[in-house]
C-alpha cells in the first residue's frame, strides 16, 4: 500500500473511533463502535450484548427469566447481527461498484447475463 494511502486509512480509522466513541462494557472490556455495529459485536462481551438486548426486550414488556424473554433475546440478537452484516455487505458492494471503472456483461442462455 502506498504511504499516502496508508496515512489516509489510518486517519479515517482514528476519526471513526473518535466519532463513534468507545465505552467500557459490563465485563470491563473496551467496546468500540455504535451499539449494534459490526465493531460493537466484535468488541462487546456476551454480558454487555445480553444487557443491551435485555433492555430492549423489557421495553416490549417481557419479564426476566421467562421463555418469552429468552425468545426475544435470541430474536433481537440474531436480527441485529444480520443487519450489521448486511450493512458491511452493502458497503463492500458499493465500494466495489465505485472502484470499478467499467462493467462488462456477457449473455449466457435466455435472459441470463454474467457481469464482471
Amino acid at each position: 500500500m502506498k504511504r499516502s494511502n496508508l496515512f489516509l486509512v489510518s486517519f479515517f480509522a482514528l476519526i471513526s473511533v473518535g466519532v463513534t466513541g468507545c465505552a467500557t462494557g459490563l465485563s470491563g472490556e473496551t467496546v468500540l463502535g455504535r451499539t449494534g455495529s459490526p465493531m460493537w459485536f466484535k468488541s462487546a462481551s456476551p454480558a454487555t450484548q445480553n444487557a443491551h438486548f435485555s433492555e430492549i426486550c423489557r421495553g416490549y414488556g417481557f419479564k426476566d427469566g421467562t421463555e418469552q424473554m429468552s425468545t426475544c433475546l435470541q430474536t433481537e440478537t440474531i436480527g441485529a447481527k444480520a443487519r450489521a452484516q448486511q450493512r458491511v455487505s452493502d458497503y463492500e458492494t458499493q465500494r466495489a461498484i465505485r472502484r470499478s471503472k467499467s462493467l462488462t456483461c456477457t449473455s449466457i442462455g435466455s435472459g441470463m447475463s454474467v457481469c464482471n
